[in-house]
């Protein structure tokens, strides 16, 4: 999954001096994590390829996530026969139907489609920094302090 914030933007949040990259790693992984937190709360967010499995008995079926770019193809779970995805398209809601009308397959099949913003909002930018300086700063606590009861901020909660 591509990150939402760069290790630049990650440094410049955290007011870290650029030429320093003892700390690179760590914040990188903080970087990936603080990906994973957005697009829980707003949907895919980076511009990346994803399959997800669907199972419809019906005209309609939600897909997991929102913010879906476009219908790339189809396959079928049990003989990997193709599933055309050329008449359906995905709503803002990120639901499944054909143009048609017309019922999706009834057998569960696999469906890739490019998802994310393009391009990310600053304000979904801004809210992964905030929610960035909140989780780095438990790095800098000594023993026996209490952490943060909350893993995103007020103010990262206001830009999402």
């Amino acid at each position: 999954m591509p990150d939402l914030l760069t290790l630049e933007d990650a440094k410049e949040a955290l007011r870290l001096k650029d030429e320093d990259s003892t700390r690179d790693d760590i914040l990188a992984v903080f970087i990936e994590g603080v990906t994973s937190i957005v697009e829980e709360r707003v949907g895919w967010v980076t511009e990346r390829d994803e399959t997800v499995e669907v199972r419809s008995c019906g005209p309609a079926v939600v897909l997991q996530g929102m913010n879906i770019l476009s219908l790339t193809s189809g396959a079928s779970i049990s003989d990997d026969s193709v599933v055309d995805v050329s008449g359906m398209y995905a709503d803002a809601a990120g639901i499944l139907r054909n143009k048609d009308g017309s019922h999706l397959p009834t057998s569960p099949w696999r469906l890739t489609m490019v998802v994310g913003m393009d391009p990310s909002p600053e304000a979904i930018r801004r809210a992964a920094a905030e929610i960035l300086i909140q989780g780095w700063a438990t790095q800098r606590q000594k023993p026996g302090e209490t952490p943060a009861a909350f893993l995103v901020p007020n103010r990262a909660a206001a830009w999402l």
